[in-house]
């Protein structure tokens, strides 16, 4: 059997918050969200979900990567997140192969967005 990982599930300090930020940040249909009592659950293409569920968090320790396909995409899902309340840690650049940017949401978790085609 090959292993695939198919759900993250990560803690957030208040879930209403972090529902509304990651709902902005990627613009996803309601079709692709599903809310219930304790927590949240995002479905992204591939079979990959991220669950928000509200909790205490000591340290974040995940770093998230968002491939886009184009140098705009990234430029876009970064604008989208600073608007959103992100604090931007990395503006979009060049770095030899990729063209890449990074933001932090509510709880201190990283999010890479980055392209191969540039």
């Amino acid at each position: 059997m090959q292993p695939k990982i198919t759900s993250i599930t990560i803690t957030v300090q208040q879930l209403e918050r972090a529902y509304r930020f990651y709902k902005d940040v990627f613009e996803l249909s309601f079709e692709q969200i599903l809310i219930e009592s304790d927590h949240v659950a995002f479905f992204f293409e591939q079979g990959i979900s991220v669950v928000l569920m509200e909790g205490s968090i000591e340290e974040p320790a995940l770093m998230f990567t968002q491939e886009a396909t184009t140098m705009a995409e990234v430029d876009q899902l970064i604008e989208r997140a600073r608007k959103a309340g992100a604090d931007i840690v990395e503006e979009p650049q060049n770095d030899q192969s990729t063209y890449a940017g990074m933001f932090q949401d509510f709880d201190g978790y990283l999010w890479e967005v980055i392209t191969w085609n540039m």
